[in-house]
């Protein structure tokens, strides 16, 4: 496997990244922070773009991939908010988007 995040890419039997509804669709770039790869994912299992989760790359060897939830942004934070949709990072620059009913 490659030690970069960059490549040199190799297919890896069994290699699905996620097939939960909760998970699955992406967020976001992948991006590192401070060592630790993060994968951006929807909860898409109330509605399309409902939650966000922050997923730490815990193995991307042999044994297979695997991640685990070190955060989740719930619509529910701000007055009118009804999905989380994606997050991106670069730098020291943020950015999280949602949508709200018309």
């Amino acid at each position: 496997m490659p030690d970069r995040l960059l490549g040199p890419w190799q297919f890896q039997s069994g290699g699905v990244v996620a097939s939960d509804v909760r998970l699955a669709r992406g967020a976001g770039a992948v991006f590192d922070a401070v060592g630790r790869l993060i994968r951006p994912s929807q909860d898409c299992s109330v509605s399309y773009g409902y939650a966000l989760n922050l997923n730490e790359v815990v193995s991307l060897t042999g044994a297979g991939y695997r991640e685990r939830i070190i955060c989740r942004v719930d619509p529910g934070w701000m007055p009118g908010l009804e999905g989380v949709h994606s997050y991106s990072r670069v730098g020291e620059w943020e950015s999280i988007d949602g949508g709200f009913v018309l």
